[in-house]
């Protein structure tokens, strides 16, 4: 059985547990990081693709790379807690087959801390 033989009815919680676990989104990092590397292609160009309307199956089809050794790379770098479920041949089949960003699209900064917490602005009416 080949990995694009099980179904995509994935959960989008398992797909951000994935992103969250595997470094998120961030260029170089996590998901979009393991597919770029095992794809050959930059991960702002990966980015930019899924941007586009295209999935990382389209991307591995385009670059010569079999669907399955996709699934291998992105296995190895799913966090370990993923493999102990049982989900993770259904989490990256859905990766692979799902057209757009992962879910949770790409990431941008943290937010800092609240008002009037060390580090954060002041709070308001504050002197």
């Amino acid at each position: 059985m080949t990995i694009n033989s099980i179904g995509s009815s994935s959960s989008s919680s398992a797909l951000q547990a994935v992103a969250a676990r595997a470094g998120g989104h961030r260029p170089g990092g996590g998901v979009i990081g393991v597919a770029a590397k095992a794809l050959g292609l930059s991960p702002e160009k990966v980015i930019g693709r899924l941007k586009d309307g295209e999935s990382l199956g389209d991307l591995a089809d385009e670059q010569g790379v079999s669907r399955d050794d996709l699934a291998a790379a992105l296995k190895a770098g799913a966090p370990p807690g993923l493999a102990a479920s049982g989900r993770l041949d259904e989490v990256v089949s859905s990766m692979i087959d799902q057209v757009g960003l992962p879910a949770g699209g790409t990431r941008g900064p943290r937010p800092g801390p609240p008002p009037g917490q060390v580090g954060g602005p002041a709070a308001v009416g504050a002197s």
